[in-house]
């Protein structure tokens, strides 16, 4: 998130916890007038996937999970970022058209900062077939 460099927001006080974080971002940028103009995505994308696929895997362990369900892999996500939706998709090959089984393209539903803010709600969006051989 580039928010807290670009306003001067110092989140020394809350590093680690990401519902505090956004929530001294999402101030700044109301403050400043911004609500309903800046989405970002509300937890750490680097975070959320670690600790998230990890969780994943123990749940494939465990035989609780597929390994290759997008819904199963979207579920580990949220244990580590509770108030957002994941979806993705399988890679599609540009050169082939062939769509892979076991690599994902995933994305965080996008956060609109406001009074109150809200998600998108961009990860419930299906993407028709057609856009994943686009050249």
């Amino acid at each position: 998130m580039g928010y807290p460099g670009a306003l001067g927001i110092d989140l020394t006080a809350e590093a680690g916890d990401y519902a505090k974080i956004l929530a001294k971002v999402e101030s700044a940028v109301v403050e400043k007038g911004g609500a309903g103009r800046f989405g970002t995505w509300a937890y750490s994308y680097g975070y959320t996937v670690s600790a998230g696929l990890a969780q994943h895997a123990l749940n494939v362990l465990k035989g609780e999970s597929e390994l290759c369900d997008m819904d199963d892999i979207a579920r580990a996500f949220q244990v580590f970022s509770p108030n957002a939706e994941w979806n993705g998709s399988g890679y599609v090959n540009l050169a082939t058209g062939v769509k892979s089984e076991n690599t994902f393209l995933i994305y965080q539903d996008t956060y609109i900062m406001g009074n109150p803010g809200k998600y998108m709600g961009n990860a419930s969006v299906e993407v028709p077939e057609k856009y994943f051989t686009i050249s």
